[in-house]
This record gives structure tokens, C-alpha cells and sequence, in this order.
């Protein structure tokens, strides 16, 4: 239960508020995983970051920086931001919520179910942190819960993201949710990214790379290709779903995903 609330003026200044309170303190931005199970807070002190300038999404050489603070609808709402990306953050059902949810909140938060963090890893997303550790690896930083996010960069180089999710109703959480990413390097040589998150068991990324080539090549079946991701998706059982049923359906999933890819690139082609 929050007992102390400090407002950041900045970020050395946040930094200092969380040397002092250690781990009695919680970083806090749209508060909303704070406050509500399954992430309900039960550190004393909360850090506001509403004040400090981490917001809003820019487009560089690397790719699209994006501020933690940026909220999902934000996000859903930027025309200009990768299509994969925006659909992700819009599979958070409710409006409201999506206007208090943070992008770098929903990574700090590290939620089994998650909707947006599986087009992050994906998508080879990195961030930043404040502390000064360079760039992480997003599916790391969602294990670190001391350290303060800044920034959420998706490279340059991503060239198309799907998402595919199965859940009881548009407002429960997803039983699976996968996420299917191409990256092109200049050359024009391409990599695959597939990430997959359930209701018991974290965000992961599948290495499937070599059955998606083959897919695409059609050297393998999609049989193949759906037992060659069901067959590298660690999972859990629970009220959802039994975990073989969870494997089977991240398989479909992920298939499906790949075969509507390689639809869109032959049309590409054949303009």
C-alpha cells in the first residue's frame, strides 16, 4: 500500500529518491499495473515520473525512439509508427486503460500475459535505462524491476509485425499471444523474430528462424512449421488451457502469421 509519494522533478532526482527508499520504493507512471491485480504494489513509496520528459515518439537513423511515458493509445493513435506495433498496443481492450497504460510501464511490469512486450522482442526492440547500463535487451528489462526505463527504440530495420492472440473475450487476458516480425537489412537479406506470451508463462522468443525460412522457401510444410514452434514454446497449465494445448495453439498462431507474410510479400512481388 502506497503510503509516501514523491513527484520527480527530474531524473537525477528520481534516481536519487530511489537510492534513498531502495527497494521500499516503486517507480510510477500511469500507475495503472500498480493498482490493479495481478501487479497490485506493495512497496510504501511511490516515484512519481509524470513531470519528467519522457514522452512522445520520434523517427531516426535507428529506427522509432520512443519515450517511456508514451501511453498505448498514443501508440494506437500514431499513424506513422509500424502497423504491427500500433495493432499490439490496441489488443489492451479498454480505452482508458490504454490512456494510463505506459509503454515502459508494461515493460517494467513484467506480465506473464502480456499484449504489447511479444511485438517488442519480436520487433528486436531495445531500451534504454537512466541508471546508465546502455542498451538491454526488452525481455531482460521486464526481470529488472529496480531500473528506471527512458527510452524504447524499435530498429530501422523492421519491415512488417503481426500479432495473433486467443482469449476468452476482447477484455480477458490472452490464453497465448504471439507476435511474428520480419527484419530487412539494407541488403535485403531478411530475419525473423517470433515471440510468444500466455497466461501462466512469460514473454519468449521462439527460435523458429530456420523453419520460418523454410516455410517461406517451401522446403517444409506448415504441419512442420507448427510443430517446430509447438516444440520450442515452454508453457504451464492452468484454468486457461493445459500446456499442451497452449503449445498447440502458439504453433496455429505463429503459422498463421508467417502464411499471411508470405501472401502480402507475394503480392508485393507481383506488383
Amino acid at each position: 500500500m502506497i503510503k509516501q509519494f514523491l513527484r520527480a522533478k527530474s531524473l537525477d532526482e528520481a534516481l536519487a529518491f530511489k537510492a534513498k527508499y531502495g527497494d521500499d520504493a516503486v517507480y510510477m507512471a500511469g500507475g495503472a499495473r500498480l493498482n490493479a491485480a495481478p501487479t497490485q504494489n506493495k512497496r510504501e513509496v511511490a516515484i512519481s515520473l509524470s513531470e519528467l520528459d519522457l514522452k512522445g515518439c520520434n523517427k531516426t537513423t535507428k529506427g522509432w525512439e520512443m519515450g517511456a511515458l508514451t501511453t498505448l493509445q498514443t501508440i494506437v493513435d500514431h499513424p506513422e509508427l509500424p502497423d504491427g506495433l500500433r495493432k499490439a498496443a490496441a489488443l489492451v481492450y479498454s480505452r482508458n486503460v490504454r490512456n494510463q497504460c505506459t509503454l515502459g510501464g508494461e515493460i517494467a511490469a513484467g506480465l506473464p500475459a502480456c499484449l504489447i512486450v511479444p511485438t517488442l522482442l519480436a520487433m528486436d526492440a531495445r531500451v534504454e535505462l537512466a541508471e546508465g547500463f546502455g542498451n538491454v535487451e526488452v525481455q531482460s528489462v521486464a526481470d529488472y524491476q529496480g531500473g528506471l526505463i527512458t527510452k524504447i527504440i524499435v530498429p530501422a530495420e523492421v519491415y512488417a509485425c503481426f500479432n495473433r492472440e486467443v482469449s476468452k473475450s476482447a477484455a480477458d487476458l490472452p490464453i497465448v499471444n504471439a507476435s511474428f516480425a520480419v527484419h530487412r537489412n539494407p541488403e535485403g537479406r531478411e530475419f525473423y523474430g517470433i515471440a510468444v506470451s500466455g497466461s501462466s508463462f512469460p514473454a519468449a522468443m521462439i527460435p523458429a528462424e530456420a523453419s520460418v525460412s523454410a516455410f517461406l522457401t517451401s522446403d517444409i510444410s506448415r504441419q512442420d512449421l507448427e510443430k517446430a514452434v509447438s516444440g520450442a514454446v515452454k508453457c504451464d497449465s492452468d484454468f486457461r488451457g493445459s500446456a499442451d494445448y497452449k503449445r498447440e495453439v502458439s504453433g496455429v498462431l505463429v503459422a498463421d502469421m508467417v502464411e499471411a507474410y508470405r501472401v502480402q510479400a507475394g503480392n508485393v512481388k507481383g506488383q
